[in-house]
């Protein structure tokens, strides 16, 4: 909800500049923030293969390949359907794609170059599904021992990079890669500390490591909220409360839906902006239209893949 309210603020008059819409309340780089929590939170989710000694064949690493795809491609693939379809009737300048052939690459590849993306959101999902498929090559190491090993040697290799981005010149695509590969790192150690019972504190002291390297990105009160938001979910974790917080009805609830609202926020709720909302200082009541319509689309793609296998292999 964080990334869909910065996009709908301040990534808006960003984008679209003549067209003034000014909310009294914009989450100054929520993105950011938003896209590192989720990318930690995924690394959490992965962490457990690294444990599991009995898969270490690449067999194993094709099945893991295989239905990770498998899990992102079904609400995608609906996802960039609507999204063209939406915005070949009310289109907005520069978002989305405008040829059968753009439209048939988006739809069958989440990862492809070349070819705009059908919502300027997915960008991200194919970034995280190329971090998940590397990762995976970890499980050839034959101990999960040495999977951790690797796993923090990856993690340090990373912070360090991104960290020294802040004060010498290092090339754009490497701070990026880095930057995220720090956090899904992050993430999948916070799992294997956890399910190894070690101390809580390895966790706060990485977490640290990676908020301070990215300091130039969200500024100190972003990295603030950023790291606070991380010991929460430490917390959750460690404290074995995340059955009784997660796994709450409300939090299902948001999460069983989230992926698919995240696939299709973006030029959806930009395209009600443009056309539908007023111009000027609007309240914050406004920005729950493009909200609840894209939630709406949301629970419908949910519903419309539910009795999908939820693997293939």
């Amino acid at each position: 909800m964080m990334i869909i309210v910065h996009h709908y603020t301040e990534n808006y008059s960003i984008y679209f500049p003549n067209d003034i819409i000014s909310y009294p309340i914009t989450l100054m780089h929520g993105g950011q923030i938003g896209n590192m929590l989720f990318m930690m939170m995924s690394g959490f989710f992965m962490g457990g293969v690294f444990l599991d000694d009995n898969k270490n064949k690449l067999v194993d690493v094709g099945k893991y390949v295989v239905n990770r795809y498998w899990r992102f491609w079904p609400q995608y693939a609906i996802a960039v359907t609507v999204i063209t379809l939406w915005v070949h009737f009310l289109p907005i300048e520069g978002r989305g794609v405008y040829s059968i052939r753009d439209f048939i690459v988006n739809f069958l590849f989440i990862i492809h170059t070349g070819v705009p993306n059908a919502d300027g959101s997915h960008w991200f999902l194919a970034t995280l599904l190329k971090l998940q498929i590397a990762l995976s090559l970890m499980i050839l190491i034959p101990k999960s021992a040495y999977r951790v090993r690797a796993l923090l040697a990856l993690f340090l290799i990373s912070f360090t990079i991104r960290f020294s981005g802040q004060f010498f010149e290092i090339p754009d695509g490497i701070v990026f890669w880095t930057t995220w590969m720090g956090y899904i790192t992050l993430g999948a150690l916070l799992r294997v500390f956890k399910e190894r019972k070690e101390g809580v504190w390895y966790g706060v002291i990485f977490s640290v490591l990676m908020v301070l390297s990215v300091v130039e990105v969200v500024g100190w009160i972003g990295a603030a909220i950023l790291w606070l938001l991380t010991l929460f979910f430490i917390f959750i974790a460690y404290n074995k409360y995340d059955t009784f917080i997660l796994g709450s009805k409300p939090c299902v609830a948001i999460g069983s839906i989230s992926f698919s609202w995240y696939l299709v926020h973006q030029n959806i709720g930009y395209s009600i902006q443009y056309y539908f909302l007023p111009k000027g200082d609007i309240s914050m009541i406004y920005i729950l239209i493009p909200m609840s319509v894209t939630l709406l689309i949301a629970f419908v793609i949910e519903k419309a893949i539910a009795r999908l296998p939820k693997k293939l292999v």
